[in-house]
């Protein structure tokens, strides 16, 4: 694995290795919510979206890094 490097330059914003807990809680409150809605017999959420925003995760999204050195691309 010493050798092993990104191939595409795309990047998160903040330097959170990872989104696992944010789509961990994400999917948490999406079942939450379509249990509560069914059993109240309204109509459940059509995306997670709805129910936890984007925003919330811990990278905050990703961009495409033009200028990325190969120092950059290592994993």
């Amino acid at each position: 694995m010493s050798r092993s490097y990104k191939k595409t330059k795309i990047f998160g914003y903040t330097t959170a290795s990872s989104d696992k807990l944010g789509k961990k809680i994400n999917h948490h409150k999406f079942r939450q919510a379509t249990r509560l809605a069914l059993s109240t017999g309204k109509e459940p959420p059509h995306s997670l979206n709805a129910v936890y925003g984007i925003w919330d995760f811990p990278k905050d999204g990703k961009h495409y890094w033009r200028n990325a050195t190969k120092r950059d691309m290592t994993k």
